[in-house]
């Protein structure tokens, strides 16, 4: 797991609250999920999550550049909240 941030119970089959019918994985989780689309707008470069793939994940991953990591952690840090609440309810 790339992220760690969530467990692999969580990872294993569909998210109920997505949509698009695909296993909730890192690469969902931060760039494709339409769920979070405001979070990303907010938060990530448009570079990433419009037309996204492994290869810009892995960029985003590994960038050196700070406000794109602190972008990043705010991104997951809301992003884990709202699924949290979501699947507490």
């Amino acid at each position: 797991m790339i992220l760690g941030i969530l467990s692999l119970s969580d990872r294993i089959g569909y998210i109920e609250s997505c949509t698009t019918l695909q296993i909730e994985d890192e690469f969902h989780f931060v760039l494709q999920c339409p769920k979070y689309v405001q979070l990303k707008k907010k938060y990530l470069n448009a570079y990433y999550y419009k037309s996204p793939s492994t290869f810009k994940l892995f960029q985003l991953l590994g960038s050196r550049h700070i406000p794109t990591l602190v972008g990043l952690g705010k991104y997951i840090q809301h992003a884990v909240m709202l699924r949290n609440n979501e699947l507490s309810s």
